[in-house]
């Protein structure tokens, strides 16, 4: 019986192809992946860890402001020959009412931006992790891998969401007042 010569490049393109599939990158392949990975990773962690800073840094100063507004404020109701002591109190309790909802609006900015730095680490990790997985030999052993790759990301992700809904308030960005 004699084949097909149409089918012949057709037979070896799949022989080929499912070959493949069920063979890992080479150890050198995966080394450098794994090493781009870490080095994209490390740049993006970066960058987010700048932008937590920065938004640390502009909370507080929110904070820092509007405690000098809220003095301000207090001091010329009690200074102003015209004001009665409700007046004062009146003007102490919007200005304590602003100072907290400074306060509030900046810790809420800084659990965000923890939370983002925190999934971008988590990312980058998820990242080297299923990058080092395409280096185990194709079957079950890769798919345990990936597996556990994606179990420490999820883990990683659920820790960053009760991070930002428990997290206090920082110290520093309550030093107004």
């Amino acid at each position: 019986m004699t084949t097909n010569p149409v089918f012949r490049p057709l037979a070896l393109a799949l022989l080929i192809a499912f070959g493949a599939a069920a063979c890992s990158e080479k150890p050198a392949e995966t080394a450098s992946d794994v090493a781009e990975a870490k080095r994209e990773g490390a740049s993006e962690v970066s960058e987010a860890a700048r932008d937590y800073s920065r938004t640390a840094a502009d909370a507080d100063a929110e904070v820092r402001k509007a405690s000098a507004d809220a003095r301000n404020e207090v001091n010329q109701s009690t200074f102003d020959a015209g004001a009665t002591s409700k007046d004062v109190a009146e003007s102490r309790a919007d200005a304590r009412e602003e100072l907290n909802d400074a306060r509030t609006e900046a810790s809420e900015e800084i659990r965000q931006a923890a939370y983002d730095l925190a999934m971008t680490q988590a990312e980058a990790t998820h990242n080297v992790a299923n990058e080092a997985c395409e280096g185990v030999e194709a079957g079950d052993a890769r798919d345990a891998c990936k597996s556990a790759a994606e179990a420490t990301y999820d883990q990683a992700k659920a820790a960053a969401t009760a991070a930002r809904e428990n997290a206090t308030p920082r110290a520093d960005t309550m030093r107004g007042g």
